[in-house]
């Protein structure tokens, strides 16, 4: 099943790329997850003023119906087109250039000076590294490849 998810989810990118394409709208993140005993086919998008429910709803439409022509997906599953949110993950590594300044968590596959979890602003991120100081001050470097999970936070004063 795995590899059935995988597959659907990378088809599903393929195609909303294709909607979304000659539009200032990107794709985030598509995700198939079980919930609520239901299969949800996820896919969220952004664009730099932020998404509003118009913008969902013209790829939801789009993208609905070259689902339904593909038709790779031989189960029951609805479709949901959101917003990323304000915590949205950073999920490319254009994604650290982008918000360079602003307050991330990072998740770390193995221990970076003793911690698998670091929170601090983005400095910068160069080959394929990336520069983050923490809530202490201290500056860290984080090899993009040792990052498991990252995602911008809410900076509250």
């Amino acid at each position: 099943m795995k590899r059935v998810k995988e597959e659907i989810v990378r088809k599903t990118e393929e195609l909303v790329e294709e909607v979304i394409s000659g539009t200032d709208i990107e794709l985030v993140e598509v995700e198939l997850i079980h919930q609520q005993r239901r299969m949800i086919l996820r896919v969220y998008i952004d664009k730099p003023e932020g998404v509003n429910i118009n913008d969902c709803k013209w790829v939801s439409e789009r993208l609905s119906d070259l689902l339904d022509i593909e038709d790779f997906i031989h189960f029951k599953y609805y479709l949901e087109v959101s917003s990323p949110g304000l915590t949205r993950p950073l999920k490319k590594e254009s994604d650290y250039v982008k918000y360079q300044g602003r307050l991330v968590k990072i998740k770390t596959k193995e221990k970076i000076e003793g911690r698998n979890v670091w929170l601090g602003n983005l400095m910068k991120y160069e080959d394929k590294i990336v520069y983050l100081r923490s809530k202490e001050g201290k500056e860290i470097k984080i090899p993009y490849e040792k990052i498991s999970s990252s995602n911008l936070e809410i900076d509250y004063p």
